[in-house]
């Protein structure tokens, strides 16, 4: 008895598995490798020869770092405050965009489409300088907000959702 067709399919699906199994702990040493030398003393890292795990797990990197005049949850939370506003800001505005020019009939909706899918073509560079000196009009810059509205919505959130919204029934 051979090998069926389906038997050797198998037997390579689980070889490209164990491939890229191994692949991905590889592109994962580093990030252990950084975390590793974060529990170790200033003295532990310039060891030679060096050491996967630590000696010892030592946290006062991490008091430090906390202790510093620099706020770093502050910063943390600054982010996350952000993230959460603009994923939320592009997931109402590109889906109801992206409604309108899959699935309502008005006049000038292909010619708006163009014109939005142009945008893409221009790099960031290109409008950075005339939002900052609107935002500067209107006193938004260096808050939060004013970098949240930025970036509340965009083409090619529109496009990937009327996209999406065209191959459904």
């Amino acid at each position: 008895m051979g090998i069926t067709t389906r038997q050797a399919a198998r037997w390579i699906d689980w070889a490209i598995i164990a491939v890229m199994a191994v692949l991905g702990i590889f592109m994962l040493l580093p990030f252990a490798w950084l975390i590793s030398m974060s529990f170790r003393p200033v003295l532990d890292s310039y060891k030679m020869p060096p050491s996967f795990f630590p000696t010892t797990f030592d946290f006062t990197n991490y008091i430090a770092v906390l202790k510093a005049n620099v706020p770093f949850l502050q910063i943390y939370v600054n982010s996350v405050e952000i993230a959460v506003i603009v994923t939320i800001g592009q997931l109402v505005t590109c889906t109801l965009a992206a409604f309108a020019f899959s699935r309502l009939q008005f006049k000038g909706r292909d010619a708006l489409f163009f014109i939005l899918l142009v945008g893409l073509m221009f790099p960031a560079q290109v409008t950075i300088l005339p939002i900052y000196l609107g935002f500067a009009k209107l006193g938004l810059v260096n808050k939060p907000i004013g970098l949240a509205l930025m970036y509340l919505t965009s083409s090619f959130g529109v496009f990937l959702m009327r996209q999406f919204m065209l191959g459904q029934p």
